[in-house]
This record gives C-alpha cells, sequence and structure tokens, in this order.
C-alpha cells in the first residue's frame, strides 16, 4: 500500500501578542522589540523561504499581530496561504469568561475576513487550552477544525464535548476522588492534533518567566530528533499527519540553520506529501481533502496521496460527499468565501423586513397625503406639484446610494436604507410645510434604494451560498423577498384605517411617528449581517492596489473572478460591456412605469373614468391588486429559474399590454373588466421580480449597486412622465380609455420589445438550471 503521510505546517504568528497574553513581557520594552521583530522580519522571511519551496501552509494569526503588521499579513495572504484564528492577544481561553473568549473569537475572525477576503475555518488555541466552552464556540462560527489538544499524535480525529474527571483532593476521603475519566459526546469539529514536540518555541525561544525556557537549544538537534519522529512515522504507519508548529519569532530568525538551508525531515521521502489544513470542500480530483477517521484502522479507504488535510465534517466511516460539482448555476470560485446555509437564510429573512418596512413607509405618505393636503390648506394643483418634487428629490437619492453601496458595503448599504426609512417616517411627522416635506420625503428614496440593494445583496449571496436549494431556486426565493412591496403596501392602509379610527382624520403625524420604531429595530437588525464574500475580495483587492502589491492584485482578482476597476462605479456603467445593459434596462423602466402609473396607481380612475366601472370599495380593490401582484412575483420569480429571466420578463409584459388593451377596448361589464385587470397586474408587476435579480446580474460586483439603483431610479421620471402624457392627452380632448390604451397599455408593450435587447454581461448568469 502507499504510503500516505500529510506534512503539514502551521506557523502561529504571536509576536508581540504573545508576551501581552502569555510569555509575562507585558511589560518590558525589551521583549515588546522581540515581537516587533518577529512581525517585520521573521514573517517576511518565512513568507519568502515557503515560496523559495513552494510549500503551502496555514498561518494562524491573532487579532493583535492583523492590525499590528496589517502589511505583513496582506503579503501572506497574497502569496496563498490559509489564514486561521489564533485569539487577539494569545490570551489563555481557561482564564476568560464564556463572553470575553466569545468576544475575542468575533474579533479575530472579523478581521482575517475582512482583510483576508475569506472567513477562517480552522483554529489554533493560544497556549494550546481549550476551555469548557471553547468547541461550542467554534462550531457556532463555522469553525470546522482546531489545531490544539493532542488525543493522537500523527491521526487526525472528531473532538469531544463533556469529557469529565475529577481531581485529587487530600483533604477528602480517597473514595471521592477514585473515579475513571468518562468520555463526552463527539462533535463535528476535527483535530488535527498538536505535539509540543514538534513547536520549535519551548526548544529555541528564551521567555524570561517560563521555568523550563531555553532558547540555545542546537538548531540541528532538534532537526535530528524531527527526523527521528518522521522516520518512525513513516515506517510505522500507511497514512498519518505531521504536523509542525513554527513561530516567526522563532524560525524567522537566521540562527535557525535547519530551516534557512531549506532542509527538511522529509526531503528522503518521496511519496509523503507537503500540505495543510484546507478549508476547501471535497471534491473528486486526486489531491481531494478527505474526512479523517475515527475508527482503529486510519488506512482504511484512502486515496494514495493528498496535498491537503481535509475539514469536511461528515461522520467518520462514510465517504466525503461529492460537492465539487457545484449546482446548476455552476462551481463556486474558488477565491470566494462560502456562505453557510443558516447565513443565507438569515439574510434573505432580514431582506425581506428591509423592504416590507421601506414600501410600508413609501405607501404610507400616499395614503396620507390627501390628509396633509387638508391640514396644510393646498389645493389639488399645490398637492400634485409636491408629490411630483417628492417623486424627483425620491429618485436623486435613490441614484446616489448606489455608488454607496459599491464602496461601502452591502451590509452597511442595508443599514443606511433602513435608517433613512426611519428618518424620514419620523420627520415627516415634524414637518411644517411643503418645503420640509419635499425634503424630508427625498430621504424615503433611501428606503425605496432597498429593492436594489436587495438584489445585490442577495444576487451575490445566493452566488456563494452552501445552499444548493436556493441555488437552484434563487429568483423563486428573491420572488419571496420581494413580496414585501404587496405585504407593506396591505400593512400601510391597514394602519392608515387603525390609526384614523382611533385618532380621527387629522391623525397623519401620530401614524408617520409610529411608523419609526418598527424602522428602527430592523435597522438595528441589519447592524448584525455579514458583509458578501465579493465586496469582502473587492476590498481585499484595493488594499493590495493601495500597498502597491499589484501582482497580488491581479493574481487574487483572478483566483475570485473579480474585475475591479479603479474608475468609478457611476462611470463603470456607462463603460464596455456595462453601456447596453444600463441603456436597454433604464429604458425598459422608463416605459413600463408608464403603464404602472396608468394601472396601479391611478387605477381606480382607469376603472371608473375609462370603463364606468364603481370602483367605491378602494381598499377591495387595494387588496386585491396586491394578492395578485404577490402570486405574480412567485410565479415570475419560479418561471425565471427554469425559462430564464429575460423570458419570462418579456412574456409577461406583453401579455400584460396586451391584457390591458383588451380590457379597455372591450365591452364595460364589470366582470370582464375586473378579470382583465387582475391578469394585467399579474403581468405587470410579477416580472419586476425577475428583473430586480436579472439586472444585478448585469454588471460587475464593483458597480453592481450602482447599475441597479441608477435602473429603478428611472421609475420615478417614468411615473412622472406617464402622468404627464395622460393629463395632456386627456386636455386635448381624448377620452380617459383612449389615453389609457396609448400611454399605459401602449408603454408596457414597448418596454417588452426593449426587454428583448437585454443581456447579462456572463451567459452563465442566465444559464437555464
Amino acid at each position: 500500500m502507499a504510503k500516505d503521510i500529510i506534512i503539514a505546517f502551521g506557523i502561529d504568528v504571536d509576536a508581540v501578542s504573545g508576551w501581552l497574553g502569555s510569555y509575562g513581557g507585558q511589560d518590558s520594552p525589551g521583549d515588546i522589540s522581540r515581537g516587533l521583530f518577529a512581525g517585520e522580519v521573521g514573517v517576511p522571511r518565512l513568507n519568502a523561504l515557503l515560496a523559495k519551496h513552494d510549500l503551502p501552509s496555514t498561518w494562524f494569526w491573532p487579532g493583535h499581530s492583523i492590525e499590528t503588521f496589517p502589511r505583513e499579513f496582506d503579503q501572506v495572504v497574497a502569496a496563498g496561504h490559509e489564514i486561521g484564528a489564533h485569539g487577539y492577544s494569545h490570551e489563555n481561553p481557561i482564564e476568560m469568561s464564556r463572553q470575553q473568549e466569545a468576544d475575542v473569537l468575533d474579533r479575530s475572525i472579523e478581521l482575517i475576513e475582512s482583510r483576508a477576503g475569506r472567513r477562517p475555518t480552522g483554529y489554533v488555541a493560544p497556549w494550546w487550552e481549550f476551555s469548557r466552552v471553547t468547541n461550542e464556540l467554534l462550531i457556532e462560527r463555522g469553525i470546522r477544525y482546531d489545531h490544539s489538544l493532542m488525543h493522537r499524535d500523527f491521526e487526525p480525529y472528531y473532538v469531544r464535548v463533556g469529557d469529565t474527571w475529577q481531581g485529587v483532593d487530600y483533604t477528602e476521603d480517597a473514595a471521592s476522588w477514585m473515579h475513571p475519566l468518562v468520555r463526552g459526546e463527539e462533535t463535528d469539529l476535527v483535530e488535527i492534533p498538536a505535539s509540543w514536540y514538534l513547536d520549535d518555541l519551548p526548544p529555541m525561544m528564551f521567555v524570561k518567566g517560563s521555568p523550563n525556557s531555553h532558547g540555545f537549544v542546537n538548531p540541528r538537534h532538534l532537526e535530528e530528533m524531527w527526523r527521528d519522529q518522521f522516520d518512525w512515522v513513516y515506517r510505522e504507519q500507511d497514512y498519518g499527519v505531521f504536523t509542525f508548529t513554527i513561530h516567526p519569532d522563532v524560525s524567522g530568525a537566521r540562527r535557525c540553520s535547519s530551516c534557512s538551508s531549506g532542509s527538511s525531515p522529509t526531503s528522503t521521502r518521496t511519496r509523503a506529501s507537503a500540505g495543510r489544513p484546507s478549508t476547501r470542500s471535497p471534491r473528486t480530483s486526486s489531491d481531494a481533502p478527505r474526512a479523517p477517521r475515527a475508527s482503529p484502522d486510519p488506512r482504511t479507504d484512502r486515496t494514495q496521496e493528498t496535498t491537503t488535510m481535509s475539514t469536511d465534517t461528515s461522520r467518520p466511516g462514510t465517504a466525503p460527499a461529492d460537492t465539487g460539482a457545484a449546482a446548476s448555476s455552476g462551481a463556486l470560485p474558488a477565491g470566494l468565501e462560502k456562505v453557510s446555509v443558516r447565513q443565507t437564510r438569515r439574510v434573505t429573512g432580514i431582506a425581506f423586513l428591509a423592504w416590507t418596512i421601506a414600501v410600508y413607509d413609501f405607501i404610507l405618505f400616499g395614503t396620507l397625503l390627501p390628509d396633509i393636503s387638508r391640514d396644510f390648506g393646498w389645493d389639488t394643483s399645490e398637492s400634485l406639484l409636491v408629490s411630483t418634487l417628492v417623486s424627483v428629490g425620491t429618485a436623486v437619492v435613490v441614484l446616489l446610494v448606489g455608488p454607496m453601496v459599491d464602496r461601502l458595503g452591502r451590509r452597511i448599504g442595508m443599514v443606511v436604507s433602513v435608517t433613512g426609512t426611519a428618518l424620514s417616517s419620523g420627520a415627516t411627522a415634524l414637518s411644517a410645510g411643503a418645503v420640509s416635506l419635499v425634503g424630508i420625503r427625498s430621504i424615503s428614496g433611501l428606503g425605496l434604494a432597498e429593492q436594489s440593494i436587495n438584489a445585490t445583496y442577495l444576487n451575490e449571496i445566493y452566488e456563494q451560498t452552501e445552499d444548493e436549494r436556493i441555488r437552484r431556486n434563487k429568483g423563486f426565493v428573491y420572488a419571496m423577498v420581494q413580496t414585501g412591496w404587496p405585504l407593506g403596501a396591505l400593512l400601510a392602509a391597514a394602519f392608515v384605517g387603525l390609526i384614523t379610527t382611533a385618532f380621527g382624520p387629522g391623525s397623519w403625524r401620530i401614524a408617520f411617528g409610529l411608523a419609526t420604531v418598527p424602522a428602527l429595530v430592523v435597522a438595528a437588525i441589519c447592524l448584525t449581517l455579514r458583509e458578501s464574500p465579493q465586496f469582502v475580495a473587492q476590498q481585499r483587492i484595493r488594499r493590495l492596489r493601495a500597498a502597491g502589491l499589484h501582482d497580488e492584485a491581479a493574481a487574487f482578482a483572478r483566483a475570485t473572478g473579480l474585475d475591479v476597476q479603479k474608475s468609478a462605479p457611476i462611470a463603470r456603467i456607462f463603460q464596455g460591456k456595462h453601456l447596453r445593459s444600463t441603456i436597454v434596462l433604464s429604458l425598459a423602466w422608463l416605459l413600463n412605469w408608464f403603464g404602472i402609473q396608468t394601472f396601479s396607481v391611478l387605477g381606480t380612475t382607469v376603472l371608473e373614468s375609462g370603463k364606468h366601472i364603481d370602483a367605491s370599495n378602494a381598499l377591495l380593490l387595494i387588496i386585491a391588486s396586491n394578492c395578485v401582484g404577490v402570486l405574480g412575483y412567485l410565479v415570475h420569480g419560479w418561471l425565471g429559474d427554469r425559462l430564464g429571466r429575460r423570458n419570462v420578463i418579456v412574456g409577461g409584459w406583453l401579455v400584460a399590454g396586451l391584457a390591458f388593451a383588451v380590457m379597455l377596448l372591450g365591452p364595460d361589464d364589470p366582470t370582464f373588466v375586473m378579470g382583465a385587470s387582475m391578469v394585467g397586474l399579474f403581468f405587470l408587476l410579477g416580472p419586476y421580480a425577475a428583473i430586480l435579480f436579472f439586472q444585478a446580474g448585469c454588471f460587475d460586483s464593483d458597480c453592481r449597486a450602482t447599475g441597479s439603483s441608477f435602473i429603478g431610479a428611472m421609475s420615478q421620471p417614468g411615473a412622472i412622465i406617464g402622468g404627464f402624457l395622460l393629463t395632456g392627452l386627456t386636455a386635448s380632448a381624448m377620452s380617459f380609455g383612449q389615453a389609457a390604451l396609448w400611454v399605459g397599455a401602449g408603454g408596457i408593450l414597448a418596454s417588452a420589445l426593449v426587454m428583448l435587447l437585454a443581456k447579462p454581461t456572463g451567459e452563465t448568469r442566465e444559464a437555464v438550471s
């Protein structure tokens, strides 16, 4: 049987943090200077040594080291090495409370994710000590393997939790301590065993406060000891993992001749393979990561050669699942972090809440505008002017949101959007007249931009999710989020009814004041979100460029499939491959909103003036149209995943335009008119769940939010122009029904034809399952 001995290099960058949290040198400028040597000199030397011999490794960085030596950290990441967590100031987990340990772990993970572009899945406990809650905290945060414990010496295994044992207390009877150790339950956390005898620090670093401190051991003696250990493993085992733990504090010093010479205790073992603990998913290739065995014979069912250790957490004794072939949308880019099933669903739920709250505020204003007009003494023309100016202001704000989201992040965008909704609701309650109201309600554009932020954020999350069901049905899932529009509209109508009943018709200020509360709650929830993997990777590329590491930035961009340009996002959407998408989709939105203004916003007017149908029961019509909208979103989202989103949008709008034309040209029978109207609304509103997701895929990630928000902002000019055209045509002696036919139905049909020219930047993004 071929030997399968994996050599793993783990590099702990203790540096200054080691002296702060472990070695007792926090009050010694001399010891702190030794930590600075490790970060500024030792790290680059080890990085260069590994590059010289083309050796992969995992670097476990304390948070303090990341923030103290950011340039060195970026260089290690750019070299392609994996990054694991290792505390913040090398704190001993046993000495910390649960909350302290959780806070340190969260901060460490946050720092790694923000600078390396990937969330860590490996961990080394400072002091190689586990507290009673370390295992639980690691699993909760998606850590898949640890390198701290020593139940085995050269075989990976699954960590148990809940082992109990009785200490010896000589003040008690002997019977009190004469009990065996009780083993706990095995968890999914993989342990790649550590060993003090394969660690360079105890024998070769002088620590004043340590009673067994050395620092003067001959590196050649250490090399001989390591060779002897490896020879035993290679002779006695067919499968094993041989793990070195080295530190830039020690092996980054020139005195370590065995390291600087590049010699290795495995140099004569050609069938042994060098590697590192891996966070990648199992794949079918010959270098696939594989799950460690918990059975007594680890040699069973092993592939002959491997370059990485697996952190696949399938149960022992079972073959790891083949997840290398991704779902219908293609394999995940290797350089981007995956998004867990739990995180995907959490982001989806929060996006739904954020959009519902934004729509709620938007519809609340339209519903209460007549009450506001009466309070301020405006006539119809003044009220229409205020509404028009608010639409213009809203469109301008929506345009500004996109570039902000592309520069500051999707998570920040959601927080700003929902906070803007809360601000516009609360400030509306305090408005003093037309000027202040126009300014305040323009802020609601932050909330209206939520649909573009959602489309951008969820498009990226669903590209990287581990939830295969969502990956196959992402358009349908996004359509569920988009149902926040009809739900928000219904909630606003119901809330106005309740407030009016309780406080009278002039209670619009109370309604807006109360609307602030749920928006603030949702904004607080948004603060807990994580950034999308694509944006994290963009930031890393920009940092590498800013540090002058242009080759490393280009290599990482290729690995992630990202095209991050230096030009501003607003300029990007009018350049190259994006220009066509910007023009075509903007024009389609503009024309389609002629129809929405006609048949949705002014729907009751069309029924009464155009078809002479009694629409006095406005609430019933609102409920019916919004229920149709919900069903339309879901159906078009589902069909888009199977037939292609562009095809569904074009087909839906063609049917909608024809349905409204038939309604206007047909008899004035209430059943016929209402039926045709509901069919039209189904196919008019439904495709918006598909087009929002479609258009987000038409732009590269560095200008995705800008492109999506620019296109979405066309809704307001479309509504304004559509309203002016209706007014102008009716003023020229044309009947309202005829005007609605030309402006509304004609605009919808024209938007469908324009959509035939649209396509995403990469055809694979619109691949049919």
